[in-house]
């Protein structure tokens, strides 16, 4: 236990653990209730306060620091305004692309392939008894 609560977010940290499998920039933070989450090292020193804050303020510090560090990348590579709308659209192309591949890998299949029966086996996975009527009712 610490000497002063310690927040991320509304979420109370119980413990800190370094030296983990992703590496020495990594940290893993439990909570009070439970829940883990890692975090870089770096971001959980901006994200990490004394007192309570909201989801918004919270995704802010994050989002402001990370936009902060590409800006300094942009700078240090001189990257143009003129080539700002590129760059974004290979971006968001990387981004979307990865994560297509991420929930492939995840479900087994293309999501073109996934059926109801997939989406009961992967909710089954999670709980005993997770398929509801509500699920149905999309």
């Amino acid at each position: 236990m610490f000497e002063k609560k310690i927040y991320v977010g509304k979420k109370i940290v119980k413990q800190i653990i370094e030296n983990i499998d992703q590496g020495d920039n990594y940290v893993k933070i439990e909570f009070e209730d439970g829940k883990i989450e890692v975090f870089g090292k770096e971001i959980f020193g901006i994200l990490k306060s004394d007192k309570p804050i909201t989801d918004t303020e919270l995704r802010d510090k994050k989002i402001y620091f990370v936009a902060e560090k590409i800006l300094g990348l942009l700078l240090v590579h001189n990257v143009k305004p003129s080539e700002f709308e590129f760059l974004t659209a290979v971006l968001q192309g990387s981004l979307n692309e990865n994560i297509k591949k991420a929930n492939d890998k995840l479900w087994g299949k293309p999501a073109s392939e996934r059926t109801m029966l997939d989406v009961q086996k992967v909710l089954e996975k999670k709980s005993d008894n997770i398929w509801t009527v509500e699920l149905l009712l999309w």
